[in-house]
């Protein structure tokens, strides 16, 4: 995607009668805690009305929809663009009461702009950081972070329920959630956190063929990249307390 600049202005869309221009004031970062980082990048912007000490600063992930899905939920038609169709299946997973990325905004066909859920420190552990353990080959000699203690501290089988009451609910609404990656654990510097579907692209509506075995696949998948990560951070954490 096409890097933002600072002083760039965008318009923020979310419906015909709701659109907000914001200006870019920092470049926070291009590789980020939100599932990937290849087609994404963290910004700092403004309201572009705003002046002086009414400048309220906000953190945005600005989105590029990089793969074009054939499978249509019925409220989606070809017309639409890749970030309408995009921002449509988000409005079907809100709507049907299924965790997800707490805001979004169009920029234009195939952009969108997401709220950051990390700007008050929480921190996401799935997939993303399970891979960088597994690249690993060695254990780091550091102090774990705030968070990653936090993360320590959550009861792994409450993580699980959590899934499974997501996939339930998903699989009762007639939502396939997708294959790679279906979930990530935000994971916030109080101790609360919550699972939540960010792949967004990948969703689609369940056939008659779909089995619920696939369910179990996916379940599988995320229970061992929380299982990775805990046992990573704890080996980490013994190897500090040793020394």
């Amino acid at each position: 995607m096409t890097e933002p600049q600072i002083g760039d202005e965008i318009t923020l869309v979310k419906s015909k009668e709701d659109a907000k221009k914001v200006t870019l004031t920092k470049t926070l970062e291009s590789a980020f805690q939100l599932g990937g980082s290849h087609d994404k990048v963290r910004v700092e912007a403004v309201s572009a009305i705003d002046e002086g000490e009414n400048m309220r600063k906000m953190s945005l992930i600005i989105k590029e929809i990089d793969e074009e899905d054939k499978t249509f939920f019925p409220s989606e038609t070809k017309e639409m663009s890749q970030a309408e169709r995009y921002m449509e299946k988000w409005n079907i997973l809100r709507s049907n009461g299924i965790p997800t990325v707490s805001s979004m905004r169009i920029i234009d066909r195939r952009t969108v702009a997401l709220g950051d859920m990390t700007v008050d420190g929480s921190k996401f552990f799935g997939k993303e950081i399970a891979i960088r353990v597994y690249e690993r080959q060695y254990v780091e000699k550091r102090s774990l972070k705030i968070i990653e203690e936090v993360f320590l501290k959550i009861d792994p089988l409450e993580i699980k329920k959590e899934i499974e009451r997501i996939q339930r609910l998903a699989w009762d609404k007639g939502i396939i959630l997708p294959d790679n990656d279906p979930y990530d654990l935000l994971v916030h510097p109080d101790g609360t956190w919550e699972v939540l579907v960010l792949d967004i692209t990948q969703l689609r509506p369940r056939k008659e063929d779909d089995s619920e075995e696939e369910m179990e696949l996916q379940k599988a998948d995320m229970w061992e990249n929380i299982d990775v990560t805990r046992d990573y951070l704890l080996k980490v954490k013994s190897g500090n307390e040793r020394d």
